[in-house]
């Protein structure tokens, strides 16, 4: 399944749907998120972008 995202340019505007490789493969950004859970000693107990590739 291929992930479509909107692209968007240098100024952070957005242009429009493409699959995130062929985003990757030209001079378009896209946005993203990062998700870190810590435990109660600092430890990071999950990373959850191991679980979807």
């Amino acid at each position: 399944m291929k992930e479509v995202l909107w692209a968007d340019d240098e100024n952070d505007k957005e242009i429009n749907k493409r699959n995130k490789s062929d985003i990757h493969n030209s001079q378009l950004w896209h946005r993203g998120i990062h998700i870190f859970l810590f435990d109660d000693k600092e430890k990071i107990i999950q990373n959850p972008e191991i679980f979807t590739r």
